[in-house]
């Protein structure tokens, strides 16, 4: 079945199940209900009855969600004037990390830190296939990706010493090129405007690649004067390279046409992340995880707002295809054993409305532990959150006609 131009995940087929299935709920205390009779309250094992499980509270939206052979369904019940509905949590592995739908809505592409590989969640059939990497271990670090301006590809990073930019046809969902980056750690991969470059960070190596997207040739290395570049993005005619960089703390603006000739130089201080575009007004939405803020840059005057605080480090930021509205993803207080660690508690996801110039914020709900990848649907009515320590997805419908 179709929703608001998408393809809904769920197979509504109502099976007889004889095993045990644990139901949680936050908040907890919820009941739950099998065939309109109520069984008790989260958390709650179930042995057997039918496939539909409906759990709700006093104040909050109910969820129902099918039972179909999981060992547990959890449900993250929201207050019944939130701009979101939760739809479900998928486990999909270790460490997954960035998010983003096909073009066809189809799928939903998660890169993993800790799987050999990435994966693509089938969103009308709600399957979890793998595009296996076997000649390298685990935990070597698929970080991000993008797919190329004619969509037949994605192209996405190794976090690596001798990281790599893979290359996946959507045709057969195949490695079809491995491009050594020759730099070490490569980051965040952009194309540019029209289509012939593909640029990628090399984090360790404070390197950028250039690569031609027609031959999968390395046509360029530029040596930053950086520390840990991270984001990058482009001037909308394709004139400009602006490049963040989290551990000097700057946006550095080079000039293409002459041979990546520094222009200007931004300091933030703190730990600039992503770089989203607002083509309509030409401004990016950039985040600084360590300062817990995020700001505006105007491409055309390359100024930069005051910063807009937010939840504590805030790890990306992306934008509805429309524009209206905005997400981010706040991971919340390190371990103090170190930021790798699961931390002390869930983060939390944040909704901001940009139709004005001022972002306002909306709504606040909680995440799970150290929430970072964000995926929106081409229709902005489907959001998925990746939460990395705890290795699942959530999925949420989004009420448009309220923003």
């Amino acid at each position: 079945m179709r929703r608001w131009g998408i393809i809904v995940f769920f197979p509504f087929i109502l099976p007889i199940f004889f095993w045990s299935v644990v139901i949680k709920s936050d908040p907890v205390g919820a009941e739950v209900r099998v065939g309109g009779i109520c069984v008790g309250k989260t958390p709650l094992v179930l042995s057997n009855g039918t496939g539909l499980v409906e759990v709700s509270l006093p104040g909050y939206k109910a969820v129902t969600q099918v039972v179909h052979e999981q060992k547990q369904i959890f449900v993250r019940l929201l207050p019944t004037n939130s701009l979101l509905t939760f739809i479900k949590q998928e486990y999909v592995g270790s460490m997954p990390k960035d998010l983003i739908f096909t073009p066809d809505g189809r799928y939903l592409v998660i890169t993993f830190m800790g799987e050999q590989g990435i994966g693509y969640y089938d969103m009308k059939e709600a399957k979890l296939s793998m595009v296996r990497i076997p000649q390298y271990h685990r935990y070597v670090g698929y970080v991000e990706g993008v797919f190329s301006p004619d969509g037949k590809e994605f192209w996405f990073t190794q976090v690596d010493k001798k990281g790599k930019v893979f290359v996946v046809s959507l045709s057969n969902w195949s490695i079809v090129k491995e491009i050594d980056v020759q730099g070490s750690m490569p980051k965040v991969g952009e194309f540019t405007p029209d289509g012939r470059y593909y640029y990628v960070t090399c984090w360790d190596s404070a390197t950028v690649t250039v690569i031609e997207r027609e031959t999968y040739q390395v046509r360029e290395i530029l040596r930053t004067t950086g520390y840990q570049p991270r984001g990058l993005g482009f001037s909308q005619d394709g004139h400009y390279l602006y490049v963040l960089f989290y551990g000097s703390g700057e946006i550095i603006k080079y000039d293409r046409t002459q041979g990546h000739k520094v222009v200007k130089t931004i300091k933030t201080g703190g730990s600039n992340g992503r770089f989203r575009l607002h083509p309509h007004r030409n401004w990016v939405y950039i985040n600084n995880l360590r300062r817990s803020r995020f700001y505006i840059l105007d491409l055309s005057t390359d100024t930069l707002s005051a910063p807009y605080a937010c939840g504590i480090h805030p790890s990306n930021l992306k934008l509805s295809p429309d524009y209206r509205y905005m997400v981010i993803t706040c991971r919340g207080k390190d371990n103090s054993k170190g930021f790798a660690y699961r931390s002390p508690e869930d983060g939390t996801v944040e909704l901001y409305d940009i139709k004005e110039s001022v972002p306002r914020l909306l709504e606040v709900i909680k995440g799970g532990n150290q929430p970072i990848g964000i995926a929106i649907s081409s229709d902005g009515k489907i959001l998925a959150i990746s939460n990395f320590m705890d290795g699942t997805v959530d999925f949420y419908l989004v009420d448009t006609e309220r923003l």
